[in-house]
């Protein structure tokens, strides 16, 4: 059943401010199933939510709060089943933790929610259910998750890029032009401004990331290392989300940040 849900300041937390949300209530053989995978979730720090608070948010935010009242109803029901991933999920941003469960029809959903709104006004929105949280209130759950982007794989487009190209065509050319191509002495070229200003130590020139994020620093720092579920990752500042997890052990080496944070600048400056 698809449903108009409003929700008021007094069934949420201070720290979540959503006042409305459009949700498609689980019924029937979907809640039952959604249900057996609550079962599923061992974690002590777990309170299952219970079935009347199950739901496949489709839309929330400052845009639906704006157009809600713009759209037509009665809302067609879907076309197609609703099913789940195998997996259970957990996410934690801020102070709200979630054990989730992804929906398999994510691009169903998708343009069902177009269909309806004419827009998708979350489009890295997950659909999913949230099935526990630390309080078992509605309200506590991760209000949104969204599709991890891979930067890794974001990276590596943006060097076999037109703008990248040209950018290691210029440093070739000026290696070449001061006899230091291919020489392994260490140095780079370094830059200032988007031009090149002569040459540095390796460690120096690759060090500056790091360096930046020492006490003192006047560079706005945008990740923070800290250790997620156990494994040390480097966080977004402004919501707490993970972009990468360090895959070694003990602490990551300095030289691990610096190379996450250029990746990551990197696509954003692209």
């Amino acid at each position: 059943m698809i449903s108009f849900q409003k929700y008021t300041d007094e069934e949420y937390t201070e720290e979540i401010k959503v006042e409305s949300v459009l949700k498609l209530s689980l019924t029937g053989s979907v809640l039952a199933t959604a249900q057996k995978l609550q079962k599923k979730i061992s974690d002590p720090d777990s309170v299952l939510l219970s079935g009347k608070d199950l739901h496949i948010t489709l839309a929330s935010g400052p845009w639906w709060k704006k157009e809600k009242n713009r759209i037509q109803l009665p809302i067609p029901e879907p076309d197609f089943r609703i099913d789940f991933e195998d997996s259970i999920q957990k996410i934690t941003q801020g102070k709200s933790t979630s054990w989730y469960v992804r929906i398999k029809q994510q691009k169903e959903i998708k343009q069902y929610v177009k269909d309806i709104l004419g827009n998708v006004p979350n489009p890295k929105r997950v659909y999913h259910v949230s099935l526990a949280n630390r309080t078992g209130k509605k309200g506590d759950s991760v209000a949104i998750v969204e599709e991890e982007r891979d930067y890794k794989d974001e990276y590596k487009k943006f060097q076999s890029s037109k703008k990248m190209k040209k950018y290691r065509a210029e440093l070739n050319r000026y290696n070449r032009e001061k006899g230091t191509y291919g020489n392994r002495d260490g140095k780079d070229a370094s830059h200032k401004d988007g031009k090149i200003v002569g040459m540095v130590d390796q460690s120096i020139n690759r060090g500056r990331a790091e360096k930046s994020r020492l006490k003192g620093s006047t560079r706005t720092v945008y990740e923070v290392l800290k250790k997620v579920d156990g494994k040390w990752a480097l966080v977004s500042k402004k919501d707490g989300k993970p972009l990468r997890y360090y895959d070694g052990k003990g602490k990551p080496p300095d030289e691990w940040v610096a190379k996450q944070e250029r990746e990551i600048q990197f696509f954003k400056r692209g």
